[in-house]
């Protein structure tokens, strides 16, 4: 096939691509980068990346993400939350094996739009969540 369309969402070696009206999912080796049109979707997606909440605005659950998903999603919910006026978020990493965890914490100590974050209150995740003040 020849379709041209946007890639809405990648999990490991698949992507999701809209073209008009229709989904599909296919293997990433099928799809190629179409240079006219790159800039202009890299910018669209910088500005809807979906944001995966498990109960409001507030919390952004990326358990279970691969590590490269779970930081651009992270990326996208920091700018949003940024832009919607919040000052206090709550990233879910869960515990595992640590690597989101370590990850996003990571991240996060150099972020320009965080002041300060660290592992939540046991009764709101403990250390499988991290608190995230915006500056």
């Amino acid at each position: 096939m020849n379709l041209k369309g946007i890639i809405t969402s990648l999990k490991d070696e698949e992507v999701e691509i809209q073209t008009g009206n229709i989904k599909m999912v296919v293997s990433a080796s099928r799809v190629k980068p179409i240079p006219e049109i790159i800039n202009e979707t890299k910018k669209t997606i910088a500005r809807s990346w979906p944001i995966h909440t498990s109960t409001g605005h507030h919390e952004l659950d990326i358990r279970g993400q691969r590590l490269d998903e779970a930081i651009l999603a992270l990326e996208g919910f920091l700018d949003s939350s940024v832009l919607e006026g919040l000052s206090k978020v709550r990233i879910i990493h869960g515990i595992g094996t640590g690597t989101l965890k370590q990850a996003v914490r990571e991240s996060l100590k150099s972020h320009p739009l965080v002041s300060q974050y660290g592992p939540e209150e046991r009764l709101s995740g403990g250390d499988g969540a991290t608190f995230v003040i915006l500056t």
